[in-house]
């Protein structure tokens, strides 16, 4: 759960990071003057902050408080002002994260009432952080693996994670079990994960260039309903992320399952969880299908 006096802390300390600010000269042109018969430079004089260590330091924990919230577009907002200091408009910049942050003050009540309860979603059979780890590894290596790129199919690299998955855990890939989408024959899941023989993980992957929902919906529908019959305690979908703007995209993901309309009642709202990577995001959400938790998780990662 957010500390929210924690981020009621981090918003008093405004004044005290705002005196951080100096100012630093920069060359940013140069003319010649005929007058004089050389060459002159012209400069510009910019107010930064981005640099600072303790500016660093409050902002990384304001990010990780925030990620905590529900997200909305105040919230997204100030997660994108965040990362405009990069020397040149920080007084502009932070300039408008104040407001916003004032804003956020003012109605942060607002986000205590919305928070779910903690909901205890762990499986002893598969505990959820082992199972976040070793996909997050097997996503991270499938990343930096040169023989993949946006060139490749889904299916390529649906087997990628695959083969790293089954160094820890009985995995089978297109397992024909449930109801396909056009409810003629059996359905075939990307890759499930077993313990004991029984189903524990369902997983699909999908590969976008551009956030198509009708795709995006229909995996998720298949990978929680249609090739599920038996409702298992994880659901798992990765978008394999083409996008040039991944930004961009993950917060049209975010937003898009935020609204979707979850065969399920809700137990948690969706949230975002923190990765160690810029290029790899990760969201989650519990849903309770008939009186049983189910963990959706929702991976996004940027292939180029």
């Amino acid at each position: 759960m957010t500390n929210f006096e924690n981020i009621r802390e981090l918003i008093g300390k405004i004044e005290n990071i705002k005196a951080l600010f100096y100012e630093e000269s920069f060359v940013a042109a140069t003319s010649y003057s005929f007058e004089k018969r050389r060459r002159e430079n012209h400069s510009m004089t910019l107010s930064l902050i981005y640099n600072q260590s303790e500016f660093i330091e409050w902002k990384a924990k304001l990010e990780y408080e925030l990620s905590q919230l529900k997200q909305d577009q105040l919230i997204t907002d100030i997660q994108k002002l965040f990362n405009r200091f990069t020397g040149w408009t920080d007084k502009k910049t932070f300039a408008q994260l104040e407001a916003k942050l004032f804003v956020l003050s003012e109605h942060l009540q607002d986000y205590e009432t919305t928070q779910s309860e903690d909901v205890d979603i762990d499986d002893l059979r598969i505990p959820e952080r082992e199972l976040s780890e070793k996909l997050l590894r097997a996503l991270c290596n499938l990343q930096k693996n040169a023989h993949y790129s946006s060139a490749d199919k889904e299916d390529t690299m649906n087997d990628f994670v695959r083969d790293m998955l089954s160094e820890s855990y009985d995995v089978n890939d297109q397992t024909r079990q449930g109801e396909s989408v056009n409810g003629n024959d059996a359905g075939e899941i990307d890759i499930q994960i077993r313990y004991s023989g029984l189903p524990a993980v369902m997983m699909e992957g999908i590969k976008l260039s551009s956030l198509k929902a009708s795709e995006l919906d229909e995996h998720v529908n298949k990978v929680l309903t249609k090739y599920d019959p038996n409702g298992c305690p994880y659901a798992v979908v990765i978008v394999y992320a083409t996008s040039a703007r991944f930004d961009s995209f993950c917060d049209k993901l975010f937003n898009h399952l935020d609204a979707y309309e979850f065969p399920y009642n809700r137990k948690t709202n969706l949230v975002r969880k923190d990765t160690p990577f810029s290029e790899i995001k990760h969201m989650q959400i519990v849903l309770d299908r008939n009186n049983q938790h189910t963990l959706v998780h929702f991976y996004a990662v940027h292939i180029i």
